[in-house]
C-alpha cells in the first residue's frame, strides 16, 4: 500500500485522480468479493447450524410428546394419549423418514392404544404397519416383530376372529 501511495504521488494531478479512482475501485471490488464469499459461507454455516438445532428440538419434542402419550395412557386418558402419540409419530415421520424402526415402535404403541380404546380399524392399520416394518428391518424372529404379532393376535381376538388370533399366537411361539 505504501508503494502504491508513492507511485501515485509521482504521477501528475489529472492522471493521479484517475489512477486513484481505478485503484480504489479495484481494491473495493476485491474486498467486496471476499466479504460476499465470507458472508455466504457464514450464512450457509449458520443455516446448517439452525437446521440441525431445529431437528434436535423437533426430535426432543417428539420424544416428549410420545412419553406424555404413554403417561396419559397409563392414566386411562385415551383421547390425550392418542393425540400425543399421533403428534409424536407425525413429527418423527417428518424428520426421520429413514429411521423406520422408531416410526414402527410408535405405530405399535399407537395400535395398542387404539385396541384399548376400541378403535379396531385404526389399531389394525398401525399394528400391521409396525409388524411389517419390524419383520422387514429386523427379521421375523426379532422381539419387536413378535410383540407386534402378539398385538395383531390381540386385535383378531378382540374383533371375534378367534381362529386367526390362535394362528398368530402359534406363529409367535
Amino acid at each position: 500500500l505504501k508503494l502504491l501511495l508513492e507511485f501515485v504521488r509521482k504521477i501528475s494531478t489529472p492522471k493521479k485522480t484517475v489512477i486513484v479512482f481505478i485503484l480504489l475501485f479495484f481494491f473495493s471490488a476485491i474486498i467486496y468479493t471476499k466479504n460476499v464469499s465470507n458472508v455466504i459461507l457464514k450464512l450457509e454455516t449458520e443455516t446448517d447450524r439452525y437446521l440441525l438445532l431445529k431437528l434436535e428440538i423437533d426430535l426432543e419434542n417428539a420424544v416428549h410428546l410420545y412419553n406424555m402419550g404413554l403417561n396419559n395412557w397409563k392414566r386411562l386418558d385415551y383421547p390425550r394419549a392418542a393425540r400425543d402419540i399421533s403428534a409424536a409419530l407425525e413429527q418423527i415421520s417428518e424428520q426421520r423418514s429413514q429411521e423406520t424402526i422408531e416410526v414402527a415402535k410408535i405405530n405399535n404403541s399407537l395400535g395398542c392404544l387404539y385396541l384399548d380404546m376400541g378403535k379396531y380399524e385404526d389399531a389394525n392399520d398401525c399394528l400391521n404397519s409396525a409388524y411389517n416394518t419390524f419383520r422387514d428391518e429386523l427379521g421375523y424372529d426379532s422381539l419387536e416383530a413378535r410383540a407386534a404379532k402378539a398385538a395383531l393376535a390381540q386385535y383378531d381376538f378382540s374383533t371375534g376372529n378367534y381362529e386367526q388370533a390362535l394362528r398368530e399366537a402359534q406363529e409367535i411361539i
